[in-house]
This record gives C-alpha cells, structure tokens and sequence, in this order.
C-alpha cells in the first residue's frame, strides 16, 4: 500500500508535468544521493515527505526552482546546512534551502514525517561577528509548503486538498 506522502508527490508531479509551466524533466534522486544529502546534512533521519519529495524530483524539478528563484535539489542540498550560520547547524535540524543573495533559508526538524517549514531571515554584513536572526517565520507543514509552491508554480492554487490535514 502505497503512503499518503507518495500519494501527495505523485500527485504533485501529475499535476506539474501536465502544466503548461513545466520545463525540462522531472527527476529524483537515488537511494545513495538520498544517503548522501542525510549524511552531508548530519541528520539521522530524513522526514517521510521530504524523502518522497527527493525520490520524486530531488534532482529536477520541473522548472520549479526557476520559479522559486532558489535551489532545492541535489547536489546543492548537501551544502546548505554548511553554508547557513550556527543555529542551523544542529543535529535535528535540516536545511532545506540557503538563499545566500537573499540572506535567508528555509529549514525543519527532522522528528516529524511532516515537518513544519521554517524560513528564516538574517543579517550578515561584515560588522557582525555573527549572524543576527531578524525574522523567522512558520510556512506550515512541508507538503502544504509543496502543494502551495507547485499549485503557485503551475498557476493552479486550487489543487485538492491535503490529505494529511484531514487526519488531524
């Protein structure tokens, strides 16, 4: 029996590569990238959505990350955790995107198999030592996130409902 975050993917990727925005291909990752992006990232775990979202388009997207104006695929991914600043560098968190010219990244927690999306937005000019944190923001679960950036993408904001919402 297939999950309903396969479901949701499968969903998705009908819905993106049957639009008239799709570009290119639509590509997912393998079980050794997946691996990799875990290990680079240094989580234990990978969230069941998120695992699907790579398995499905981890690698292209379909012109989705033309649209977003940021990259969210691999090999990319297995550098943000890197690239972004010391609060983000902990072992339960996951770095879904780093937006250097944008001074901003979009992260989670690990511990859910839907976790809530998190955008974060800081200052690092080079008179601070540190980064300083000027904003963080709750964009909802990571397949809302999903079904809200593709239905945007594909101009369809009207894509059925989450079936995870319903269980709650």
């Amino acid at each position: 029996m297939r999950s309903q975050y396969t479901a949701i993917m499968e969903q998705l990727v009908e819905r993106l590569a049957s639009s008239a925005a799709y570009e290119g291909t639509l590509e997912g990752c393998s079980e050794d990238e997946i691996d990799e992006i875990r290990e680079t990232q240094g989580v234990k775990r990978l969230p069941r959505m998120y695992r699907e979202f790579l398995l499905h388009m981890g690698r292209h997207t379909g012109g989705l990350e033309g649209y977003l104006g940021f990259e969210i695929t691999y090999p990319g991914v297995c550098e943000f955790k890197r690239m972004s600043f010391d609060l983000l560098r902990q072992p339960d968190i996951f770095v879904m995107t780093h937006i250097a010219d944008g001074d901003c990244a979009f992260y989670f927690h690990i511990d859910e198999d839907d976790p809530i999306v998190y955008w974060v937005g800081y200052d690092r000019r080079p008179e601070f030592v540190e980064f300083n944190v000027l904003e963080t923001k709750d964009c909802g679960s990571l397949s809302n996130w999903l079904i809200d950036v593709v239905g945007d993408f594909i101009g369809d904001p009207q894509l059925p409902p989450n079936p995870i919402d319903k269980e709650e």
